[in-house]
């Protein structure tokens, strides 16, 4: 990842937890402070900022501050954790909704009035603007709500639900590495959804930092003889590092609501 994504994703966080990212998709802002890959600021403080939109956190902004895939990458990732039942393709179908949103309002700040939202704002609207998907997934009355209600709602209605979320079957090696060697871009695409439904607590810069880890994994091992060997070995570390990651998320946002953020960044 580069360094400037990295800045990025940590300061204008602007991240999806719901706020603003510019990274601002970048994590459902969960009522736990987790969702905020960003500088771990709260959610509802995160909410009214994304509703201050400036130049710096309108869509057009965010889409040319970091690459197109890691842009809908944080879309993806946002969806899923906000409607935790969301198929990929009703996922992948929103995600690539919002970046060509993105991609149009960086050519030109004033293609159309969405341009001058954020980012987080807009997932919000795109969720509900695909009335069947608001239907489907049973929070039809979320969109007739607003702004930080709207947001509550849909938080509201994710924790309800995660418990009946089925859980992730890792498919066998050779069929991983089948998927992976036909189409590296769609295996990613896969492989970060997957991610997203697993660990629906981690925010989006901790599945970033482990989605091309894991690609080194199944380039190596998928050359290897004994594959299911070889990804218990090498897949291993990349999940403890996850795992860790997540544990150091909890313990900022179980800091932060105790003691603020100005105690937290002196830690």
């Amino acid at each position: 990842m580069s360094m400037k994504l990295l800045w990025i994703l940590e300061n204008s966080m602007c991240s999806t937890g719901k706020e603003c990212f510019c990274p601002s998709v970048e994590q459902p802002l969960d009522t736990n402070c987790h969702h905020s890959g960003h500088s771990f600021t709260e959610s509802k403080h995160l909410l009214r900022r994304s509703r201050d939109v400036g130049p710096s956190n309108s869509i057009g902004h965010c889409y040319s501050e970091i690459p197109e895939e890691s842009f809908q990458d944080v879309a993806l990732i946002s969806f899923v954790h906000y409607v935790p039942k969301i198929t990929f393709e009703d996922a992948e179908k929103l995600s690539k909704d919002i970046t060509e949103l993105g991609k149009k309002c960086a050519a030109d700040e004033h293609a159309v009035p969405e341009c001058a939202k954020s980012t987080d704002s807009l997932i919000l609207e795109e969720l509900c603007h695909e009335q069947n998907i608001a239907e489907r997934y049973e929070f039809s009355e979320c969109c007739g709500k607003v702004d930080q209600e709207r947001h509550e709602c849909l938080l509201s209605h994710k924790n309800a639900t995660s418990e009946s979320i089925t859980p992730y079957q890792r498919p066998d090696a050779e069929s991983s590495c089948k998927a992976f060697q036909d189409d590296r871009h769609g295996f990613h695409q896969h492989y970060m959804f997957k991610l997203a439904k697993k660990i629906k607590n981690a925010n989006f810069l901790t599945l970033h930092h482990a989605a091309p880890k894991f690609e080194e994994v199944m380039v190596t091992c998928c050359q290897a003889e004994d594959k299911d060997a070889c990804f218990t070995e090498k897949a291993t570390p990349v999940k403890d590092e996850v795992k860790l990651f997540v544990l150091v998320e909890k313990q900022n946002c179980f800091l932060l609501k105790k003691f603020g953020p100005k105690h937290l960044q002196t830690l």
